[in-house]
C-alpha cells in the first residue's frame, strides 16, 4: 500500500510539472507524447491496486493525448501502437463497469480518426486497412453489448473497403478470413431480417474462403465451428426458400 501511495504522489506531482509547462509554453508534441505516457502509467498503477474508477478516468484522458497524436502524425508508428494500448484498457474497463454506451462512443471515436486519417492519405493502403479495422470492431462492439443489429452499416461498410483491400494488395490469407467472416456477420443481419436469398448469396461466397482458411491453418479451434455455423445458417436459408439444399457449397 505504501508503495502505491509513493507512486501516486510521483505521479501527481508529474502531472503539476506537466500543467506548468502548457502554461508557461503552450503545448507541444513531446510534452503531449511525456504526458499521455505519464497518465498511461498512473492508470495501470490503479489498475494493480484495484482502483478501476480513478484508472478508467486517467486511461481516458491519456486516450484523448494520444488520439491527437495518431491524428496529427499518421507516419509516426508509436502513436499508432500507443493509442491502440490505451484503447484497448478503456473498453475493457468500460465493459466491466458495465458502461456500454461509452463502449460504443470509444469505438466511433475509433472510426473517427481513422476516417480523417485515410481521407488524408486515400491512396495508403495502411489507412484503409485501419478505416476497415476500426468499422469491423465497432460491429462487434454492438454485438457485445446486446445490440447486434445495429452493427449492419458498420459491417457492410468494412465488408466494402475489406474487398477494395483485396483488390490492391497480393493476396493475404488474413485478407480472405476477413471476407468470409465479414460476409458471415451481414448474412446473419440479413437472415433476422427476412433476406433470405441475399443472406444465402453471402454465406455461398463466404464458405470457401472460410474452408480454405481452415486448409491452411488446421490448428485454430474456433474456425471449424465458424464454419459449421455458416453452414447451418445456409441450410436454414435454402429452408426458407424452399431450395434444394446448398450447404455442400
Amino acid at each position: 500500500l505504501k508503495r502505491f501511495e509513493e507512486a501516486e504522489r510521483e505521479y501527481k506531482a508529474a502531472a503539476a510539472v506537466y500543467e506548468t509547462l502548457e502554461q508557461r509554453f503552450g503545448s507541444s508534441r513531446a510534452l503531449t507524447r511525456s504526458k499521455a505516457g505519464v497518465l498511461f502509467n498512473q492508470a495501470r498503477m490503479h489498475e494493480m491496486d484495484g482502483r478501476i474508477g480513478p484508472a478508467l478516468q486517467s486511461h481516458i484522458a491519456a486516450l484523448r493525448l494520444r488520439r491527437s497524436l495518431r491524428v496529427d502524425y499518421p507516419t509516426v508508428h508509436e502513436y499508432r501502437s500507443t493509442v491502440y494500448a490505451s484503447r484497448d484498457r478503456v473498453v475493457e474497463l468500460q465493459m466491466k463497469t458495465g458502461a456500454f454506451v461509452e463502449v460504443l462512443a470509444t469505438g466511433r471515436d475509433w472510426v473517427e480518426d481513422a476516417r480523417k486519417i485515410s481521407e488524408k492519405s486515400p491512396k495508403q493502403l495502411e489507412y484503409r486497412i485501419e478505416l476497415l479495422d476500426s468499422l469491423h470492431t465497432l460491429g462487434h462492439m454492438h454485438a457485445m453489448v446486446g445490440r447486434p443489429l445495429e452493427a449492419e452499416p458498420f459491417y457492410r461498410e468494412a465488408l466494402a473497403i475489406n474487398s477494395e483491400v483485396r483488390d490492391r494488395e497480393p493476396v493475404n490469407p488474413l485478407r480472405e478470413r476477413n471476407q468470409a467472416e465479414l460476409l458471415e456477420h451481414v448474412a446473419q443481419i440479413d437472415f433476422h431480417h427476412g433476406k433470405f436469398s441475399e443472406a444465402r448469396l453471402s454465406l455461398e461466397q463466404a464458405i470457401p474462403l472460410q474452408r480454405a482458411w481452415i486448409q491452411n491453418n488446421p490448428t485454430r479451434p474456433l474456425d471449424t465451428p465458424f464454419l459449421k455455423q455458416m453452414l447451418e445458417t445456409l441450410a436454414r436459408c435454402c429452408d426458407q426458400l424452399n431450395a434444394p439444399d446448398a450447404a455442400a457449397a
